[in-house]
Order: C-alpha cells, then sequence, then structure tokens
C-alpha cells in the first residue's frame, strides 16, 4: 500500500512537471499578439509550400540574387517536415505560435530528461531555470527556429554518451543533423569534450560513441533530398562567413552573428555568470581535496558529465564572447547543467566542515538566483516583445498589392535582406534579390551585393557602387543598376530605414510610386 502511494504521487509530481514545461510556453506565446522572430513567417510559409507543392520540390528561386537560387532550400529541410503539420490551420500565425508552443515543450521536457537521466538533485528546477536564465534565453525560447529542438537535444547528447546508451547517442546525432544541419557540428564538439575528459579521468577511449556520433551525423545528413547542394549551403553559412567576418569585410550581418558586448552580458547573463563563476570555484575546491594526497585518482561518480559541462560551458561562453552570441544557447544551458552536477555530484564530496556551508549557500544562492533571474526575464521580455517583436500584418498591403499588380517572377528588389521573410510569406508570386543570411548574396556575387549593401544602408540614392571601396569615376547609376544588373520591377522599402532613397525614388521620373502606407512604400522601375 505504501509503495502504491509513492508511485501515485510520484505520478503526480511528474504530471506537474510536465503541465508546467507545457504551461510556461503556452502562456508566453499566446499571451503576446506579435511574433518574435520574423524568420518564423519563413519557415512556416515554406512547409506549407512543400506540402503543398511536393515535399521534395526543395528549389526556390524567391532569393534571386543569392546562393540559396542555385543550392535550394534543403539545408532546412528536415525543420520544414516537422513544421508541416502546423500548416493545415487556416490562419498561419496561429500555426506558428502552436508549433512554436510545442516546440518550446520539448525542449524543456528533452532538458528534464537529461537532468533526470543523470539523477541530478532538483531535477524539477534546471528546465525552469534554464528557460528564465536570461531575457534572451526567454525570448529565443518564443521564436520558432530549429535551434530550439537542437539545443536541447545537444543537452541530452551529453548525458546519454555518459551513460553509454550508444543507441542514443546516434538517434540523438542523426536529429540534430536532419533538423538543423548547420548544427552538423554540434554533436563532434561534445564527444571530443566527453572523450578527452573520460580519457583523463579513467584512462579509457571510447571510440564507439565517436562512431555512433559520425554515423548519426552522416545519415543526418545524407536523409534530404539534395544534400550535396545543403552542404555547399553550410560550408558558404560556417566557413564562408567566419572567414568573411573575420578578415573584417562588412557585410549586413545579423546581431546574433557578432559577439556579445560585455555590457550585455552583465545586463542580461549576470545570474548565469554569477552561477557559473561561482561552480567553476566549487569544482577547483573538488579537485584540490580530490589530489592533495593524491591517493584517490579513480573517476568519482558523475565525475565525466561535471567535468565534460565544465569544460562545454568553457567553450561556448568563449564562443559568445568573442565570436558569435547565438552560441548563448549552448553556453547557458551547459551552465545549468555544470550547476546541477556541481550540487549533485561535487559538493558531497567536499571536506565535511566545508560540504556543509557549501551546500546551503549553493541552495540559497541558486534559489534567490532564481527568483531574481524569474522576475528580470519576464520583465525584459515583455518589454521586447512589445517593443522589437513583429507584427504578421507588417507588409501585407504592399505585398497584397504587388500580388495583384504585379507578373508572375517579377523581380522585387528589397532593400533590406531580413525583410524578405514577411514578404515571402504573404506573395510568393514574385521573386526577392535575397534573404535569410546576407552571405548567400555576397557569395553568389559580390559586385551585385555591394550594390545592394550602400543602397540598404541608405548612403547611396543617385549613384551607387559595386566594390567594398569605390573611386568616384566607379560610381554607377542606380537606375540602371536595377533595371539592368538586378533586373528588378519594382522596388519595396521601409520609409523609416530608407528616407534618403525614399526621398530619390520620389524624386526621379525614371521610377513612379505605386503603393504607400504609414511605413512602407512600392515603386515601378520604368
Amino acid at each position: 500500500m505504501s509503495s502504491f502511494n509513492f508511485n501515485r504521487k510520484e505520478m503526480l509530481r511528474q504530471t506537474f512537471f510536465v503541465s508546467l514545461f507545457f504551461a510556461l510556453p503556452l502562456f508566453f506565446y499566446f499571451y503576446y499578439t506579435n511574433f518574435a522572430d520574423n524568420d518564423s513567417f519563413f519557415y512556416i510559409r515554406e512547409a506549407w509550400r512543400l506540402r503543398a507543392e511536393g515535399i521534395f520540390n526543395t528549389s526556390f528561386p524567391w532569393t534571386y540574387f543569392s546562393s540559396i537560387k542555385d543550392y535550394g532550400v534543403s539545408l532546412w529541410w528536415g525543420f520544414f517536415v516537422i513544421l508541416m503539420p502546423f500548416t493545415f490551420f487556416n490562419d498561419l500565425g496561429a500555426g506558428i505560435k502552436i508549433a512554436g508552443t510545442v516546440f518550446a515543450f520539448l525542449a524543456l521536457l528533452i532538458f528534464y530528461l537529461a537532468v533526470k537521466k543523470e539523477k541530478m538533485a532538483w531535477s524539477f528546477l534546471w528546465p525552469v531555470f534554464y528557460i528564465f536564465s536570461a531575457p534572451n534565453i526567454l525570448y529565443r525560447f518564443l521564436m520558432v527556429r530549429p535551434q530550439i529542438i537542437s539545443t536541447a537535444l545537444s543537452f541530452l547528447l551529453l548525458v546519454v554518451l555518459d551513460k553509454q546508451i550508444f543507441w542514443a547517442v546516434g538517434l540523438i546525432s542523426f536529429f540534430i543533423t536532419w533538423i538543423h544541419f548547420n548544427f552538423f557540428w554540434v554533436p563532434f564538439v561534445i564527444f571530443f569534450f566527453y572523450f578527452f575528459v573520460k580519457i583523463f579521468l579513467e584512462r579509457k577511449a571510447d571510440f564507439f560513441g565517436g562512431i555512433c556520433v559520425l554515423g548519426g551525423v552522416l545519415a543526418g545528413w545524407i536523409l534530404r533530398p539534395d544534400f550535396i547542394e545543403a552542404a555547399k549551403l553550410v560550408y558558404i553559412q560556417i566557413v564562408k562567413h567566419t572567414l568573411t567576418q573575420s578578415a573584417g569585410i562588412p557585410l549586413l550581418f545579423g546581431d546574433e552573428n557578432q559577439p556579445l558586448l560585455w555590457v550585455t552580458l552583465f545586463r542580461n547573463f549576470l545570474p548565469v555568470l554569477v552561477v557559473f563563476i561561482f561552480c567553476a570555484l566549487v569544482l577547483a575546491r573538488f579537485y584540490f581535496e580530490k589530489y592533495k594526497n593524491r591517493k584517490e585518482r579513480r573517476a568519482a561518480e558523475g565525475e565525466i558529465f561535471l567535468l565534460s559541462s565544465f569544460l562545454l560551458a568553457s567553450v561556448f561562453f568563449i564562443l559568445t564572447m568573442f565570436s558569435a552570441r547565438r552560441a548563448y544557447d549552448f553556453w547557458v544551458g551547459f551552465t545549468v547543467l555544470f550547476a546541477a552536477a556541481v550540487m549533485t555530484h561535487a559538493i558531497p564530496k567536499i571536506s565535511y566542515g566545508l560540504k556543509s556551508f557549501l551546500d546551503n549557500f549553493f541552495k540559497f544562492g541558486i534559489l534567490s538566483v532564481f527568483i531574481i533571474a524569474v522576475i528580470y526575464s519576464i520583465n525584459r521580455n515583455d518589454i521586447s516583445m512589445k517593443e522589437k517583436a513583429f507584427n504578421i500584418s507588417e507588409f501585407k498591403e504592399a505585398s497584397s498589392w504587388l500580388k495583384k499588380n504585379s507578373q508572375e517572377g517579377d523581380i522585387v528588389f528589397n532593400l533590406n535582406w531580413s525583410n524578405f521573410s514577411q514578404l515571402f510569406y504573404w506573395n510568393q508570386k514574385n521573386y526577392y534579390v535575397g534573404g535569410l543570411d546576407p552571405i548567400f548574396q555576397y557569395v553568389y556575387n559580390p559586385s551585385l551585393y555591394w550594390k545592394f549593401h550602400y543602397l540598404s544602408l541608405d548612403e547611396v540614392t543617385k549613384k551607387t557602387c559595386g566594390k567594398e571601396e569605390c573611386r568616384a569615376d566607379e560610381l554607377e547609376d542606380t537606375y540602371e543598376v536595377l533595371k539592368d544588373d538586378f533586373k528588378a520591377r519594382y522596388v519595396f522599402l521601409e520609409k523609416a530605414q530608407n528616407p534618403a532613397v525614399f526621398w530619390y525614388l520620389g524624386q526621379d521620373s525614371r521610377f513612379e510610386k505605386k503603393f504607400e502606407n504609414k511605413t512602407e512604400a512600392v515603386f515601378e522601375v520604368k
């Protein structure tokens, strides 16, 4: 009878936690009418198109002066497939929010499974701490992007490597790559640190785990249409992008491709940073006591996971601060796992007198940091959702006019590459200059990219330039560039972003204003 009552209580407890993991994203997605990320419009619309026109039809001429036109969209194919069930809604905006709720729930559930499998203390706390650890993380959870799932699976990958569940190692590596091919390298990084930590602590090499990772990644790559073309796009977006950025070529990269500012670190990630530093000090004490008498050299229970999570958190912190801020998803996640491991495996093994102090201090500190992080993240996220988030109706009027009055395949010169997702969402009748990532435009044709670049920045009007730096005699007439080089039939712009170009197009008789509202305008190229 007592066993039954225990199981019943445990079942109710687990049901509560799982319900909480679903309720949190459900609330945040449907409390706001706006959308955290405009790329969500591209993902849902392309999933809808593939469902309607054929799941293997990955050709993509809509970014006409971009490498994506040459290689298609197989790069994101796995994510499109899992988005397809949500395209049956008449309102695709509702489909985005429902999909986002489901994906965020799955991410939290996967994180919970990871800490439960490692038998972490306070396993229920860590997934909630993760989502509220920083306003940037909470905001990221409100984006319908493949990394929501692939990042969570990456944390679980370290767990199944540690537990040597090899079928799960291969399966998780497969899904990370299949859903988010840009992250194909992540399983290798995780395995690399796990592998060498295991050698260091146990003098054993886990080659079979590496074979499972390799097999899963290869399967995730190959099991998609046009997998060679997908690899070419990954090469462009990772290798070419890195080389271009490191060379200081000033492309119009998004903020997430830039290093995290130190002021942002202390403003938004201070709770995570404090936890990371404190846990690193506890880890140092743990190893000091372990090796001071040099008697006990065997790996303690949970030590492989403890040290691996610390090293991975450290590496992704460095990437966040010195390469690309998008790595903070991994830094924060591995830091939370590291904190759970310190609480479960490190503090109990520290000398008795200090152990009691650290245990109480850590629990009090974690709860205090957790409460502060929840309050701050909710507040900052509310500001971001109201000030920075995207209205789904944005560009609808201009897109509807283009759809009604243009010819099939007419090229629209969209002055900002970031506008593409919303334009494509509302109007697939026309093609656009580029979108999704400026590196695809630059690699496709550097000269055309620079001509676009200076107009996009609103730095030129009558003349533009096909090089990073041009002499006066190398400038070219903007009208001729749009008409002859880009074959553009229309120009779309936001008036607030491009006031100079808007004024110029209105003054030049070779352009005719066809549509204007409070925020945007469409000009015809005569």
